[in-house]
């Protein structure tokens, strides 16, 4: 039976992101809509400067992109924002080093994690940015891989990235073929690696613990100083959580896709 709690998806990206959640939505009998903003975060974050940070996202998607306004009239229970980190090279005139140019995109990004914080409230909704994009989810061989816990990428390579992930065996697993034990295989691998970038431990997390360590803010920071320290950062997919912070651990669905 399908699930009436009608969901927002915004995400960067017009291909992988679409398909990833159509995918999602089918395996758990949800009712999203999706609709893609077509530029990166860095674009949201200057318009959303431009307003002083007091803007409704739903507003900004139809200024920008007019014909998601009868979509978008729809009353959502929950929002969500889905965003690539990648390192945003600059303009030929730029002349900065790529590590200033990633650490203010990290002030930024910090900026916009503070307030994207509320999935309830339709005009901000919760965002999660991908490490370093959309692609992290299948940098892997298998739905639970225990080499991703080595998966990381040096900023000069995040503009290959995707041409990395193409080579591991889940890249040639079509996206509408994934089923509810794959999400769940690759959620729980994300929090396995969640657990090792916030606590140094390759393992399972309480549903306490995930809560904690789960903060988008705080993702930010550990990835800042994974960055300041080895000039890398590591390969996560947050975008896996939202489906871990919509069950939430109601009947036990945290602790079953943790056993």
């Amino acid at each position: 039976m399908s699930n009436q709690k009608k969901i927002l998806v915004i995400v960067e990206g017009e291909k992988t992101e679409q398909q990833f959640f159509k995918s999602l939505e089918a395996a758990f009998s949800l009712t999203f809509t999706i609709c893609c903003f077509r530029a990166n975060i860095y674009a949201l974050y200057n318009k959303l400067e431009e307003l002083d940070f007091c803007a409704d996202i739903k507003q900004i998607l139809i200024e920008m992109h007019p014909e998601y306004k009868d979509a978008l009239s729809d009353k959502f229970v929950y929002t969500y924002l889905v965003f690539d980190f990648d390192a945003h090279h600059p303009k030929k005139d730029d002349v900065r080093e790529l590590e200033d140019i990633v650490s203010s995109n990290i002030e930024k990004i910090k900026k916009m994690s503070s307030f994207f914080t509320d999935e309830t409230d339709p005009t901000i909704g919760r965002l999660y940015i991908n490490y370093p994009m959309m692609e992290s989810f299948r940098t892997c061989d298998d739905v639970f891989d225990l080499n991703y816990q080595n998966e990381f990428v040096s900023l000069p390579d995040i503009n290959s990235f995707k041409n990395y992930a193409g080579t591991k065996q889940l890249a040639a697993k079509r996206i509408d073929s994934y089923n509810r034990f794959d999400f769940k295989q690759l959620a729980k691998m994300n929090v396995y690696k969640l657990n090792l970038l916030m606590l140094c431990n390759w393992e399972s997390m309480t549903y306490t613990q995930y809560l904690d360590n789960s903060d988008a803010t705080k993702i930010l920071d550990k990835q800042a100083e994974t960055i300041a320290q080895y000039k890398k950062i590591a390969v996560l997919n947050t975008s896996l959580f939202l489906l871990i912070d919509y069950f939430g651990d109601k009947n036990g669905f945290y602790r079953f896709i943790m056993r």
